[in-house]
């Protein structure tokens, strides 16, 4: 669930109202459509929230959203979060603030600017939140409904410090409590590691390298055994990963970090957040036709869809380890990294 789908999503909107043709016109009369992307996590200590709309344009559509004036309805509208307890409001109403200082990635999808609408509230896990997004010049309201994913804990592997974790294995096994609210789970594990000039000695880089458990392929419910969810993996594996993400460097001795050097991360989906992955993942069909999803809605608009996107809730919980002896072996010398100039850590002497 991503920035850059909705940059698309915007520019595919604003083409269905551009004309190909500068002799004449084939805009039909402006309809407010509303784009809502936000994602709430318990554990978040800032909560943001991004809202577009649709725009129509007689020229290139694609130079049309690069302008970021077209984009959004900056001080038009007013968005706020509604906290409701068993479907009741508790009377608590969360206003946001709006914000375009959030650091990203250059490239394309750095500009235009994004505006974004945030708010430090503390949320509580036991409730449901409503987002609103009202248009003040015009009284339209768009809504969507989350319940809140539940913290949980990884339970295994559970490996004493001393010992650290065996990468060497063909079996594992990541364990973690099911809760009804979080339909959808995807792992990761996490490799650090860190570089050394051999020339200066100095520390150059901290590098990790990251593994898709889940292969894109989300666990769910069904998963599930005695409350639980218990997923197999092949340890020795993310040594094929680091091999494929590490380039060799001559000029640098590499590390794994003294401790914590892998982690396991776990995320969690609400159902409006599983539903919206599933359904936009990309298709390996010939036939390229899509589904949509959304959880937004306008109750003023009841003759055409004019609101679009997820307001959905995640959690993520993390478990760091350190790694075995063998496992460090096997980074140092096996024959899928041994060419890449990890050195025993043993053995880095920090100047």
């Amino acid at each position: 669930m991503k920035y850059i789908k909705f940059i698309l999503l915007s520019v595919i909107i604003a083409s269905l109202f551009s004309s190909c043709d500068d002799e004449f016109s084939l805009n039909a009369p402006y309809k407010d459509i509303t784009i809502v992307y936000g994602l709430l996590n318990v554990k978040d200590s800032v909560h943001y929230v991004k809202v577009y709309k649709g725009f129509q344009t007689e020229g290139n559509s694609y130079t049309a959203a690069g302008d970021w004036t077209n984009l959004y309805y900056f001080d038009k509208i007013k968005v706020t979060i509604e906290e409701f307890n068993n479907n009741v409001a508790t009377g608590r109403i969360i206003e946001l603030d709006t914000t375009t200082q959030i650091p990203r990635e250059p490239g394309s999808f750095a500009n235009p600017k994004q505006l974004l609408y945030y708010t430090n509230a503390t949320l509580n896990p036991a409730y449901s939140y409503q987002i609103k997004v009202l248009n003040k010049e015009t009284g339209r309201i768009v809504t969507g409904m989350t319940p809140l994913v539940p913290a949980f804990a990884i339970t295994a592997p559970n490996i004493p410090t001393n010992n650290g974790l065996n990468l060497t294995g063909k079996k594992g096994n990541i364990i973690f409590p099911n809760n009804e609210l979080t339909k959808g789970y995807e792992i990761y594990e996490n490799f650090y590691y860190f570089e050394v000039s051999k020339v200066t000695g100095e520390i150059t880089k901290y590098g990790s390298v990251k593994r898709d458990i889940t292969n894109n392929n989300m666990l769910t419910s069904t998963s599930s055994n005695f409350g639980e969810i218990n997923k197999e993996y092949n340890p020795s594996s993310i040594y094929d990963v680091i091999a494929l993400q590490v380039k060799a460097d001559p000029t640098v001795d590499r590390y794994r970090m003294a401790t914590n050097a892998v982690s396991i991360e776990v995320w969690g989906a609400s159902l409006h957040l599983y539903n919206y992955l599933i359904i936009n993942q990309p298709s390996s069909s010939i036939v390229q036709e899509h589904l949509e999803y959304t959880n937004l809605v306008c109750p003023s608009d009841s003759s055409y869809k004019t609101a679009y996107g997820v307001f959905a809730s995640r959690y993520k919980a993390v478990k760091s380890y350190n790694i075995s002896a063998a496992s460090e072996d096997s980074l140092v010398l096996g024959s899928k990294t041994s060419h890449l100039g990890f050195k025993f850590y043993r053995d880095y002497d920090p100047r």
